[in-house]
Order: C-alpha cells, then structure tokens, then sequence
C-alpha cells in the first residue's frame, strides 16, 4: 500500500528535503499536494531528480491549487491526477532583485533565467509530450487552466474526478 503524504506548503529547499526523507525508504508514494504559493523551482527540479533516480512509484493528486513550482513537483508523477475543480497556473520563471547590480550582473541573472526557463520547459515537454514551442507559449503568457484543461494538455494521466 502506499504511503500518503499530504504537502501543503511552499516549495523551498527545507521543504523539499523533508519531502525527499519522507519518500526515501517507501516503494510507492501518494502524494496529496495543494500548492497555493508555489516557490523555489531549483527545489521543485530536485524533488523531480530524486525521483526520477529512485525506485519510488509516485501518485500525485491535486486536491485544490497547482501553481507555478508546484506544476514541477505535479511533473514528478507516473501518476497524475486532480479534482474537478483544481486550479493550475504555469507562468514565467521570475526573480527580484533588492541590490545594486551591473550590466553584467543583470547579463548573468537573465541567462540563469533562460537556462532556468529551458530546464523547466524540458520537464513539461517529457511529460505531456507536447512540443517546446506550444509550451513555451503557455508558459510565456501565464495560463491559468482547469482540470479539464490540464488533462487535455497532458499533465494529467487520468481524467479529473
């Protein structure tokens, strides 16, 4: 039987870690997930790494919000699923700045970012099976989508319940 882990918080690298402790030992792992805030999408891309490099048969169930780095952890799953009435949100990788920075320190965030951006675009094209372009669209304009609308673009496995 599965274990159940229900994660309601935002992403971040302590999070993540106590996430990744909780899964290790486990075959199977159901994780509810309700990602109101998102976070950090470095440690969405860790949970996603360990996973993937583990053993672990992972079920994620959205019970209510999937948004922006939660969508990464979503990606993690050989299951995918939500509730009817879950909201998901893929927008832009963003970041803000609270110092002084120079031309070439604004050159090397802005290729972190595009870097970033090629990474997370990966993920969502190995798991819906959609071309970089179409996502690349959608991530760009900031799409809020439905269940239905997950389903349809592939980030779902089975039809919202």
């Amino acid at each position: 039987m599965a274990k159940q882990i229900l994660f309601m918080k935002p992403i971040n690298n302590e999070t993540i870690a106590h996430l990744i402790e909780e899964c290790k030992g486990q075959t199977e792992v159901e994780l509810l997930l309700d990602c109101s805030s998102g976070g950090d999408p470095y440690s969405a891309i860790a949970f996603n790494s360990f996973i993937k490099n583990s053993q672990i048969k992972l079920e994620v169930n959205i019970i209510s919000r999937c948004i922006s780095a939660g969508i990464f952890l979503l990606c993690t799953g050989q299951v995918r699923k939500a509730t009817k009435t879950a909201v998901f949100l893929i927008h832009q990788n963003n970041r803000t700045f609270n110092e002084t920075l120079t031309i070439k320190d604004m050159e090397w965030h802005l290729e972190s970012m595009k870097k970033l951006k090629a990474n997370l675009l990966g993920i969502l094209c190995k798991t819906t099976d959609r071309s970089y372009d179409e996502l690349e669209k959608i991530y760009d304009q900031d799409s809020e989508l439905s269940s239905e609308e997950a389903f349809e673009l592939g980030l779902l496995t089975e039809e919202p319940y």
